[in-house]
């Protein structure tokens, strides 16, 4: 049975986060991971930034260095087959870098 992607889900990983409020951190890798259910395996990943196209991956993979607030916002990944274009995923990035940090200063002096 042929079947085009279906239950996509986007994971996004990084090796900082903030623990104080669940924000990424500046200058950090972030990696985005694409998962998704097809018959056969999905070979096309397009990774989207605020609607506009990033990159395509045939891993599934998609890795931002060095994060900036360019970086921030929703993203989408719609993996693809032979049979077409599937489900979505969708997942979230916001910063948390010196800007943010001189703002708990001050809100705490």
């Amino acid at each position: 049975m042929i079947v085009k992607p279906y239950w996509t889900d986007l994971a996004i990983r990084s090796d900082a986060i903030s623990k104080h409020n669940k924000k990424w951190v500046a200058n950090s890798l972030v990696v985005l991971t694409c998962n998704t259910n097809a018959r056969p395996s999905a070979d096309s990943y397009k990774f989207y930034l605020n609607g506009k196209l990033k990159t395509v991956s045939t891993s599934g993979v998609y890795r931002v260095k060095n994060l900036k607030r360019d970086d921030c916002g929703e993203y989408k990944c719609i993996p693809a087959n032979e049979m077409g274009e599937g489900d979505a995923g969708y997942g979230n990035i916001d910063i948390r870098g010196i800007a943010d940090v001189m703002a708990a200063i001050m809100v705490y002096s």
